[in-house]
């Protein structure tokens, strides 16, 4: 490269470094609000009809609080099953991680109709899938309190057809096992 070459780029190579540099700071995560607002903390998303809605959250009094929106839509960052206390019982519950403008935590039974049509639908994923954006919304079944998950990805329903006779312990671990690779 001669000197006048070198000389007529470097105008050209500082501009490309500026724009470089203004969309490096465009992708940057913007700095977490500051002042008072909400808590950075995990949510709990309580999925069940027992309040006359789909899904709900509690208040800090513990009063349920409905959520209205139909769907939630993030990154599927952890499932796992717990024993919890509820009403005096040891009782397993399903607990979907997700990471959206918060971390929420859907709960919802082990063994209900949620619960297997969510851990159906995420066996069926690979893990590079989870790595993107997952809708999921609960539907809830034609004249009785049963409650489904739909998952979306990309806008498409994930289609995972199963029954009482499928094997759910192998379906959750199968479900686990997706999300842990995901995160790797």
């Amino acid at each position: 490269m001669t000197i006048d070459t070198q000389t007529a780029l470097e105008p050209l190579l500082k501009d490309i470094a500026q724009q470089l540099g203004a969309i490096a700071q465009a992708l940057r995560p913007a700095d977490e609000s500051l002042g008072f607002g909400p808590s950075p903390g995990r949510q709990y998303i309580y999925v069940n009809r027992s309040q006359g809605c789909n899904w709900y959250r509690l208040d800090p009094e513990g009063h349920p609080i409905a959520i209205e929106a139909p769907a939630l839509t993030g990154y599927i960052v952890g499932l796992e099953i717990r024993e919890l206390q509820r009403r005096g019982k040891a009782v397993p519950k399903l607990h979907l991680h997700i990471k959206a403008d918060r971390h929420y935590v859907l709960e919802s039974g082990a063994q209900s109709v949620f619960s297997k049509s969510l851990v159906a639908a995420i066996a069926r994923l690979q893990p590079t899938q989870l790595r993107q954006p997952i809708a999921i919304e609960p539907q809830a079944a034609e004249g009785n309190e049963a409650e489904f998950a739909r998952l979306y990805l990309n806008g498409e329903y994930v289609h995972a057809p199963w029954d009482d006779n499928s094997d759910f312990h192998h379906l959750t671990q199968q479900a686990i096992a997706v999300v842990q690779a995901a995160q790797a």
